[in-house]
């Protein structure tokens, strides 16, 4: 038995423990304890209640009354239709269910706790845990449903442990619209349980140092879509790794230090935005805000607020295709307020970038330059405030690259390799290279990260290896030079034949491991990885998208000899349309593959 599944029976023991206390405590004379005994029973009328009293359980003549602090034990459905405060503990079984009706406050005091079955929240009803709650049954749910135009909210300042019930595909925890999961500073929600949203707008405030990650940290299956952010803590604070993507909107409204932990994507389609408010301080890292496509996602750093970055590029508002396309914000627009704070501690030289003030242009409140290897700035800037930290120069940009040579070739390994000399290059931040099916530099996608620049009054040569082609044809490179004032200048196109069948020198090995095809391709839902393996071999399969992050690592062990297909259904996990890498291991063999989701 491997860890994991050893801890999950270790909670499952722990669990039913939990349950026969709670069966035993049935049997115990606590006076004042209250039982349901038919279904259909309300928080303010007493029928189908029973108390416990001097003679045993006799029906009650009042209803629980708020707050209560002895022991309620709910066997059938029941609805909360007032404000309630639970301060002792409301036990349920598996045919038991609380449904907080709109309007109405559920509230879990600290000490008290609530053995959960089904919990439904409609309207604005609101539940607030700060006290303890815990799965009664595998498979307890939490859902938060809309009327009309109004979510529920659960604000959960305490923990909240969902177990999972594997014969099931319900989800322990679903938010409805306009659905807010309001998370304090040590609320959490844990256990081996699901999470899912539906796409129609939810809402998250998460004030817990650990962002996302420590708020949920549900084992099972996370399908919450396109949601709003809002981190409102008020100590050091991160984003988490597993933020779903893309966002909504994301806020960031922290008077201490906000970091992000990956790259975020906005949804540019539904009107999303990255807004940091007045008084907050954001550390970007080496990280980007972008746009997955054109539309109109935006970012928004208002007056008084903070913003640093080790972006290499800086900040910048320069626009391509509808799209800014340099810097740590690559948003479709950007509002840079000029009385913001903006702050650059790279490791590396950084630029400024050439980015837009308002409501006085070039102007900003306070520098702060923590780079101590240099930052250029790539046009003047008026500081109102102070500029405090390590020197910076002011960009003198004079003398452009001169290129004495640009080849693409293909090459006996199956990759192409791209070189460049230049003749000189002064004030060049650095390059990137290009790669397109057609000669269209408006469909060309950058292939490489960005390769710094020498500088050399003498020129360089430069050498790129495109590792990433998987079909024949002919394909068209571009060079796009970078100045340190994030200008940009392309040269090219030059092309070059690419032939992954034919190798010169190398005789074909029909009997060789193999990645065989990727069919359909582009595909929606689902597409067939043909593969074949020259002896037993386990395989490993990681798709990732097109930044770079990991979606799906799939391990098929004992893989026998001979030819084989695996279906990858991209549905499954919600995968929005784009373009995804395979990376497909078999013992020393090792291929990439790009897939396309057209939906």
């Amino acid at each position: 038995m491997n860890l994991k599944n050893t801890l999950k029976h270790k909670r499952r023991l722990i669990l039913l423990w939990l349950i026969l206390i709670a069966a035993f405590a049935l049997n115990a004379q606590n006076l004042g304890d209250y039982r349901s005994i038919y279904g259909g029973t309300t928080f303010t009328n007493p029928a189908g209640w029973q108390v416990y009293g001097t003679s045993g359980w006799q029906n009650a003549t009042a209803a629980p009354a708020t707050p209560f602090a002895k022991t309620i034990y709910l066997e059938h459905s029941s609805t909360v239709n007032q404000n309630f405060t639970l301060s002792g503990s409301l036990i349920m079984g598996r045919n038991g269910s609380l449904t907080v009706q709109a309007g109405r406050q559920f509230t879990i005091n600290a000490g008290a706790s609530l053995a959960l079955a089904k919990l439904s929240v409609n309207g604005d009803g609101r539940v607030i845990n700060r006290g303890s709650v815990s799965s009664a049954i595998l498979g307890a749910q939490i859902i938060l449903n809309p009327t009309g135009s109004m979510g529920s909210i659960l604000e959960n300042y305490g923990t909240i442990n969902l177990l999972d019930d594997n014969r099931t595909n319900t989800y322990n925890l679903y938010l409805n619209s306009n659905a807010r999961l309001i998370s304090g500073e040590n609320g959490k929600i844990i256990g081996d349980g699901s999470v899912a949203s539906n796409e129609s707008g939810v809402y998250f405030e998460i004030a817990n140092p650990g962002g996302y990650d420590e708020a949920i940290q549900l084992e099972g299956p996370n399908s919450v879509r396109q949601a709003h952010y809002l981190f409102n803590g008020t100590r050091d604070q991160v984003s988490g790794l597993l933020l779903p993507d893309p966002v909504f909107s994301l806020t960031i409204s922290n008077p201490s230090i906000f970091r992000l932990s990956k790259d975020i994507a906005l949804n540019p389609w539904q009107n999303s935005y990255f807004h940091i408010v007045s008084g907050s301080t954001v550390e970007m890292g080496s990280f980007i805000v972008y746009s997955q496509n054109w539309g109109n996602a935006s970012f928004r750093l208002d007056e008084g607020a903070t913003i640093f970055t080790a972006h290499p590029e800086g900040i910048s508002s320069e626009v391509l295709n509808q799209k800014i396309y340099l810097g740590c914000i690559q948003t479709n627009d950007a509002s840079y307020s000029s009385g913001a704070n903006y702050g650059y501690n790279g490791s590396q030289p950084q630029v400024s970038g050439n980015f837009y003030t308002t409501p006085q242009n070039n102007t900003i409140n306070n520098l702060i330059v923590e780079n101590t290897n240099g930052l250029t700035l790539t046009n003047p800037l008026n500081v109102t405030g102070t500029i405090t930290g390590s020197q910076y120069i002011v960009n003198d940009e004079t003398l452009p690259v001169s290129l004495s040579s640009f080849n693409a070739v293909m090459g006996s390994d199956k990759r192409v390799l791209v070189d460049w000399t230049t003749q000189s290059e002064t004030n060049c931040l650095g390059f990137y290279v290009l790669r397109s099916e057609v000669a269209d530099l408006n469909k060309a996608v950058r292939v490489s990260q960005l390769i710094g620049a020498a500088n050399s009054s003498q020129g360089r040569a430069y050498l790129f290896v495109d590792e990433e082609l998987h079909t024949d044809g002919i394909y068209y490179y571009w060079l796009e030079d970078i100045s340190l004032g994030s200008q940009s200048t392309f040269h090219g196109p030059i092309q070059v034949l690419v032939n992954l069948g034919f190798v010169p020198g190398m005789p074909a090995d029909q009997n060789r491991t193999r990645l065989e095809s990727v069919f359909p391709n582009p595909f929606n839902p689902a597409t067939s990885i043909r593969y074949y393996l020259h002896q037993n071999s386990p395989v490993n399969m990681t798709i990732y998208n097109y930044r770079g992050q990991v979606v799906q690592k799939i391990d098929l062990r004992n893989q026998a000899k001979g030819s084989h297909t695996y279906s990858w259904d991209a549905q499954k996990l919600g995968l929005p349309s784009g373009v995804y890498l395979l990376r497909f291991t078999a013992g020393n063999y090792s291929q990439t593959s790009k897939l396309i989701l057209s939906k």
